[in-house]
C-alpha cells in the first residue's frame, strides 16, 4: 500500500491511502499484521475489516464489512505465525457502493479476546467506465 501525506479525520490519521477500485471490481490486498513492530501470530484470532462513508459511522451502517470467521473468503488468514492474510473486497460489495472515499480499518481480537487495529486507510471508489458485458 503507498503511503499518502494522509488525511485528518478526528483522532485518526489515514496515512495509507489505495490505489482508486472501479465500482464493480474484486480488489485483492495482501496485509501483514503487526503488534510491537513485530508479525503477529494470528492463529486462533479473528480479523475484522470494516469500509465506511464516514469514519464515525456504526459498523452496521458499513457498506462492506467482513470477518474472518463468517467470511473467511473475504479475509483469508495464512497458516503460520507470519502474520499474513489476503483480504478481498470482492465485486458484488464494491457493485453497492457510491464514488468516493470509503475509511477503513483492520482490527484484530486476539486469543485473550483483547482488540488492536493494525491498520487505518482511504480506499477510493472510482466511477467504472465499461460497462458492457458482451461484444
Amino acid at each position: 500500500m503507498p503511503t499518502a501525506t494522509g488525511k485528518k479525520v478526528g483522532s485518526i490519521r489515514y496515512t495509507e491511502i489505495l490505489a482508486p477500485l472501479p465500482i464493480g471490481n474484486t480488489g485483492v490486498y495482501d496485509v501483514t499484521i503487526l503488534k510491537d513492530n513485530a508479525a503477529f501470530n494470528l492463529t486462533g484470532s479473528t480479523v475484522f475489516f470494516t469500509a465506511k462513508y464516514d469514519a464515525e459511522d456504526y459498523d452496521v451502517d458499513a457498506p462492506i464489512k467482513y470477518d474472518s470467521i463468517n467470511e473467511p473468503a473475504n479475509i483469508a488468514i495464512d497458516i503460520g505465525v507470519n502474520g499474513t492474510l489476503t483480504l478481498t473486497v470482492s465485486s458484488v460489495d464494491t457493485d453497492l457502493v457510491d464514488v468516493g472515499d470509503l475509511f477503513c480499518d483492520i482490527k484484530v481480537r486476539d486469543t485473550l479476546g483483547e482488540f488492536f487495529t493494525h491498520l487505518f486507510f482511504i480506499l477510493p471508489m472510482c466511477q467504472r467506465i465499461t460497462r458492457r458485458e458482451t461484444t
